[in-house]
């Protein structure tokens, strides 16, 4: 089993801990680190349309039809 070391985050102040054999030791808790990265963004093509368009990773379902596509459908309900 790992052995957790805790650390500080020298943004906020605040404690965490992460497993000993962690390759890089983050100097900033997962809050900090966060606010630094810049929101990953996928391109993909629509299946209604044909168009590219992007989204965020870190939504929870991938979209497979671009925003206009999406409205679109949305009134032929």
């Amino acid at each position: 089993m790992d052995r957790l070391i805790t650390m500080t985050c020298m943004r906020c102040g605040k404690t965490y801990t992460l497993p000993e054999n962690v390759q890089h030791w983050p100097n900033y808790c997962q809050a900090c680190r966060a606010k630094e990265m810049p929101e990953e963004r996928i391109t993909r093509k629509c299946r209604g349309c044909g168009k590219d368009f992007t989204f965020a990773v870190k939504e929870a379902r991938w979209p497979k039809l671009c925003p206009d596509c999406l409205a679109k459908r949305k009134r032929e309900e």
